[in-house]
């Protein structure tokens, strides 16, 4: 097995044995990524409670999770965390864990996973140590495989490694700002039954709600989430997590269910009856009123789904794409409606590449009006219907295109290394366009 490497013999002596033999330990070998993760089949021993868990540690972030209360996390890290795990890891005996898949086998721990009859548990390790000072190649471990869950050495160094994770995740969390991404809140049944979303990604929130039948989804002002976190911090609903109300009843008029996640993996979980005693969590009236005009605020209240047609215009959706194979080589431009506080607006938007910060510009009626002009001088709509596809051609570019008016009119194309005629000079000419409409002053960068 590759284990056996002189380099990182210390890795596998536990520091212990060292102490008691008067040995001083060599210097722990500096890891830059770590990776443990395993799963436990339904009928398989397990050492608690949970039934899989991860830990995972690269140069700049760490991700932490363990499904129980205010354990996971996910997000930047300190590099003395690093360093701690280092002198763990070094005191950890690595060798000869039961049921490890052997370097020359034919399967990998995927399909030792698709094999588990419920009755076993499948792990996987991975270290990547920090190059030494002469720039040699990294070293690496990689250990996988199955047991019955009653691995000791397994077992051992698996509670070392939850217990330094949980610690670590919660230090992490205590220093580290969070964001929303999900809100999910039902309340009531039937006629006074509300049930809302909120899903928040890439610089956007969209937002939707259902009550007496109706059904409305809007983009809105990212805004809400700030509100959205003061809420929280006012409340300490953070305190909620957890809650299950008394003689709880998820089938009756009186139930709620609140359930928030955060970018950091942490979540608040709450739900219960409002007409029992213990069945709900504190000061649940005041928040269920807030929370609810908080949203339909964000909505715009009963004026939600009216688009204002004075101010949209005739121009309702406009989105363009490309790239060729590299992630960071693909752009995009769209238009889309969005619900502000003084009403509904038309937002364009640009991103760069996989990671890049996306830019936005909100449009009035007289951008609108002048880019619908650009697209008829264009000539776009003759590329309406063209579906391009060049078969044997592996390393080009790809394109599509969506334009939707208020009377229903859309123009559609798309290509994957095949374009329509004088492509590039009228893409040009529209990028230019668009480019110019996001320089004028109000354009922003989302957070």
């Amino acid at each position: 097995m590759s284990l056996i490497v002189s380099a990182l013999l210390s890795l596998f002596i536990p520091s212990q044995a060292l102490a008691a033999a008067g040995e001083a330990p060599s210097a722990a070998p500096a890891i830059s990524y770590f990776q443990y993760w395993v799963k436990y089949g339904d009928k398989a021993a397990r050492p608690a409670e949970y039934r899989e868990l991860s830990f995972e540690l690269t140069r700049s972030s760490m991700s932490v999770f363990v499904p129980a209360p205010g354990v996971n996390f996910c997000g930047p890290v300190d590099k003395s965390v690093h360093e701690e795990l280092s002198l763990l890891v070094a005191g950890l005996d690595l060798r000869d864990w039961k049921g490890v898949l052997p370097e020359n086998s034919s399967k990998d721990v995927f399909d030792l996973l698709r094999e588990n009859d419920g009755t076993k548990c499948v792990w996987a390790l991975r270290l990547v140590f920090m190059d030494d000072p002469r720039g040699n190649t990294p070293a690496r471990i990689r250990l996988s495989g199955m047991d019955d869950g009653r691995s000791p050495k397994r077992l051992r160094a698996e509670a070392a490694l939850t217990r330094f994770f949980a610690a670590q995740g919660e230090l992490a969390r205590a220093a580290t700002p969070r964001l929303i991404e999900n809100v999910e809140y039902r309340a009531g049944s039937g006629k006074n039954g509300v049930r809302y979303g909120l899903y928040a990604q890439d610089g956007r929130v969209i937002l939707n709600r259902t009550r007496q039948g109706e059904r409305i989804s809007e983009y809105v002002n990212v805004g809400v989430l700030s509100r959205l976190d003061a809420l929280i911090q006012n409340y300490e609903l953070d305190k909620w997590h957890g809650f299950k109300g008394a003689n709880f009843d998820s089938r009756v008029a009186s139930a709620f269910d609140a359930r928030l996640k955060f970018d950091t993996l942490q979540e608040i979980n709450a739900r219960g009856n409002t007409d029992r005693t213990g069945g709900t969590p504190p000061h649940f009236a005041e928040v269920d009123a807030a929370l609810r005009k908080l949203l339909d605020d964000a909505l715009g209240g009963d004026a939600a789904g009216t688009p204002n047609t004075e101010n949209l215009g005739n121009l309702r959706e406009f989105s363009f794409s490309t790239g060729e194979m590299s992630a960071d080589s693909m752009f995009s431009y769209e238009i889309y409606r969005r619900r502000d506080a003084a009403g509904p607006r038309m937002v364009l938007r640009r991103k760069r590449g996989i990671g890049g910060e996306p830019k936005e510009a909100i449009l009035d009626k007289s951008s609108l009006d002048g880019l619908e002009a650009c697209i008829r001088e264009l000539n776009l709509s003759a590329w309406n219907g063209f579906r391009g596809k060049a078969r044997f051609v592996l390393d080009g570019g790809s394109f599509g295109l969506r334009i939707g008016y208020a009377d229903g009119t859309v123009i559609e194309a798309s290509g994957s290394n095949a374009f329509p005629p004088e492509y590039g000079k009228r893409t040009e000419a529209l990028f230019l366009y668009l480019d110019g409409l996001l320089d004028q002053p109000g354009s922003v960068e989302p957070r």
